[in-house]
């Protein structure tokens, strides 16, 4: 029952088995290239940006045709692996691999604009004459209650 050794019934490999290692390396690059773009669009998030506030119009409209295509070299790559063409469906996904990096390189370029920036705050003020008798008058009633309530408690203890 096994297609291998000695206790194989035939001498040929089954198709499933003959297309799992061409298979297995398609989806390695594809992986590849996905874990690749991941980090793409949270590239400027220390910066409190989103990458379509970064981009000038001309790099947007570039990294706009460089998505479609990335999105069509993708969908070809799965187009051709459903037929088992692995020759075409790997060619379109080295294509999207090229794709990726020109994504890359885009943003890049366009975060050599940005700067970091320091604001700092003014400290907070010390407390007034002001705020020491509203905390007085606060405070004052509080402590009686509890004091009183404490004396009483003692009193009916002892």
């Amino acid at each position: 029952s096994t297609p291998f050794g000695l206790l194989s019934a035939s001498l040929n490999v089954s198709r499933l088995t003959a297309d799992a290692a061409p298979r297995n390396v398609l989806y390695f690059e594809l992986q590849r290239t996905l874990s690749e773009l991941n980090g793409l669009f949270t590239h400027f998030q220390d910066y409190v940006q989103v990458v379509d506030d970064v981009l000038t119009d001309e790099q947007h409209h570039t990294f706009l045709v460089r998505w479609n295509l990335f999105q069509f070299k993708l969908d070809q790559a799965s187009r051709y692996l459903s037929f088992a063409d692995f020759n075409h469906s790997m060619a379109f996904v080295f294509s999207a691999q090229h794709d990726v990096t020109a994504l890359h390189e885009l943003i890049h370029t366009a975060g050599r604009r940005l700067e970091h920036t320091l604001r700092c705050e003014p400290p907070p003020a010390a407390m007034s004459f002001g705020d020491y008798v509203g905390w007085s008058v606060v405070a004052s009633p509080v402590f009686v209650i509890v004091g009183s309530i404490v004396w009483q408690w003692r009193r009916s203890k002892g």
